[in-house]
Parts: C-alpha cells; structure tokens; sequence
C-alpha cells in the first residue's frame, strides 16, 4: 500500500487541523492534501509516475512536505539531498540520483544550474508561499497511485544509500507514534534535516499518520532560506 494514503485519510478527518508549521506559516492538512495532488498531477502530466524517481533538494520548510507527498502519491521515488548552496556538493548528488526532475528550494538557483548544466534534469524552484501559484493551472491527482509495501518510496542521494520501502515508512511512523503517544492533538517538532528518511519517516510520516502537527525548526534551514 502507498504510504501516502495517511494524507489524504487525515485531510478528510481533520481538514482544518494544522499540518505543518514553520514561524508564521501554517499549512492545513486540507491545503497540504491539495498541494501534494498538484504536485503529483504536475508529474503524472510530466510523465513520471509509478518508480520514476524525483529529486528534492528543499530545506525544511513546509514545501518539502508538499512536494514529498507529491511525489510519492504519484508512485514515485522521492531521492532527496541535503539543501546545501553548493555545486560541489550538489553534482555527484544530482548525478547519483538518477531522477529526470529535481524540485529545489529558490535559494539553490546558482547551486542547482551549475550543477544540473548538461545533465538533462529539468528544475522547479519553490520560493515561500509560491507553490499555489506554481500549480495553478496543474489538474490534481485525486486517487492515491497504488504500491506494494516493497515498492521504493524514498532514499537519500549519495553513494552507499539505502532504498527504503512504503512499508519501512509505515512501520517507522507507527514505531514513532507509539514511543511518543502521538495523537490528534499532538506537535512534534522537528530538529532533524527532512532529506534524511529518518526523519521522514518517525517525524513526518508519523505526524501525518496520527494527524498531528510537525514544528520545522528554522536551524537544518540554510541560510537564506526566508
């Protein structure tokens, strides 16, 4: 089963119920819902669905949940990379990724051009708030693309990863849920940089899951990111 299933069941729940939250910016699980199907219209409409893989070099900012989502719902691969302003870092990255989309934060511009010159991978920049007007025009994926449980979800770029399944991801979150308490009602804040499936998975994937709300810390963002 497609882990993110947990989103749009949540959405329907509790559609007012905050999702994200980054300082002043709050993202409903409604509005995080809609996004995500946007997002995974705009990759079906790009030819990319069910393995496909999507790179995401955002920090943690309530987008990368949009975009994450997104791409999972369109039964991708979502290979993420630590959001660093640097080619050196971000080339072999790119490269190791193997993805012919890469969804990137506005701040990574120079970074993600130099970089992706000559590689064939196609970019989208995200700058706060912008993703409604980016997807204006995009029909939404309303139905979940199915996966099986070992189907790869999600794996961070770079020599040496390790591909994780939507089963790892369900397992994870609900190991989190049950160590915390977490229910409806809870915040989790989140210290840890969201490129890391870790983090995904017993902070993200676990919010998501028992609809609570994720507090993004302003720390893994890199700087400039406002």
């Amino acid at each position: 089963m497609n882990a993110a299933e947990a989103l749009p069941a949540t959405a329907a729940s509790a559609p007012a119920r905050t999702a994200v939250r980054l300082g002043d910016e709050v993202l409903s699980y409604r509005a995080l819902d809609r996004a995500s199907a946007r997002i995974a219209g705009l990759l079906i409409e790009r030819g990319l669905q069910d393995g496909r893989h999507v790179a995401l070099a955002l920090p943690n900012v309530p987008a990368f949940a949009q975009a994450y989502y997104g791409v999972l719902r369109a039964g991708c691969v979502a290979v993420t990379l630590p959001a660093l302003p640097d080619a050196r870092v971000l080339r072999p990255l790119l490269r190791a990724a193997g993805a012919p989309l890469l969804i990137a934060w506005h701040a990574l511009a120079e970074a993600v051009d130099a970089s992706a010159t000559g590689s064939g991978v196609d970019c989208v920049f995200v700058a706060p708030r912008e993703l409604p007007r980016l997807l204006s025009g995009v029909a939404p994926l309303a139905a979940v693309r199915p996966r099986a449980d070992d189907d790869v979800a999600t794996m961070a770029a770079g020599k040496g990863a390790v591909p994780r399944s939507h089963g790892w991801l369900r397992e994870r979150a609900l190991a989190a849920i049950g160590e915390a308490g977490l229910g409806g009602d809870g915040v989790v804040a989140c210290e840890a940089p969201l490129w890391d499936p870790a983090a995904q998975a017993g902070v993200l994937h676990a919010a998501v899951s028992a609809g609570a709300t994720v507090a993004l810390d302003r720390r893994p963002v890199l700087s400039g990111a406002s």
